[in-house]
């Protein structure tokens, strides 16, 4: 839904923009000019700045599940897309998701913090169909679920190290923290031109509200593994 008032709001910039100084078309003297940044913002800066910062944090912080051993690429790519599209239109629900994960992967790592080494990446591994059970004909049956796990750790199942799940990730810290950092700057920005009495374009709050939600998600899903191609056998 926020994406939608985006693009409505990209259409009706150019009626909302903000006040110039009033000029004098005869006295060149008056003409518009530039001295001060806070009435001669660019349209095209505003809207840029605004849609870089939603598809640049947006794509960032997307966390999809491991596809089904047997996806095609453009089946994964195509499950990228349809995630991307969702998180436009819907960010609310990819964020309700993303708590989900986060609460579901601390109850798991809860269950057997005393039983087997596992940690936190391992718990969002399993809550992303990380673990995959095969039968005896190599032939993949479902993805091991919690309980599954459960069972595991107490028959001391020995988990791969964090190290090895970290390493099948396509992202590390260093993106999850720039991307941080880009839209806590863009949260910066509104909020000092509120402090200072200065006007927000609608674009840039409708901006705001995305960098608010991805916020959540960065929070949520900080540790769990991006892009991961390949489920672990078991």
């Amino acid at each position: 839904m926020l994406f939608l008032f985006l693009i409505h709001h990209l259409f009706q910039e150019g009626a909302n923009a903000l006040p110039i100084p009033s000029t004098d078309a005869s006295d060149p003297g008056t003409l518009p000019s530039c001295l001060d940044i806070r009435y001669c913002r660019q349209t095209s800066d505003i809207v840029i700045g605004c849609l870089v910062t939603v598809f640049a944090c947006t794509w960032v912080s997307l966390h999809p599940n491991v596809p089904k051993p047997g996806t095609s690429s453009w089946g994964k790519l195509g499950n990228q897309v349809l995630f991307a599209v969702m998180a436009l239109f819907l960010p609310e629900i990819i964020a309700i998701m993303a708590m989900n994960d986060l609460t579901r992967s601390r109850q798991i790592l809860a269950d057997r913090l005393y039983v087997a080494p596992w940690t936190i990446v391992h718990c969002f591994f399993v809550q992303m169909d990380g673990f995959y059970l095969y039968g005896t004909d190599g032939k993949p049956i479902r993805p091991l679920s919690g309980e599954d796990i459960v069972r595991l750790a107490e028959h001391r199942y020995v988990p791969p190290p964090q190290e090895e799940l970290e390493d099948k990730s396509k992202g590390d810290w260093v993106s999850k923290g720039l991307a941080m950092v880009q839209t806590l700057w863009f949260i910066a920005q509104c909020i000092a031109r509120r402090l200072q009495h200065l006007s927000i374009t609608q674009i840039e709050v409708v901006t705001l509200s995305y960098c608010v939600i991805n916020m959540v998600v960065y929070a949520c899903w900080w540790y769990k593994p991006l892009s991961v191609d390949l489920p672990i056998r078991v």
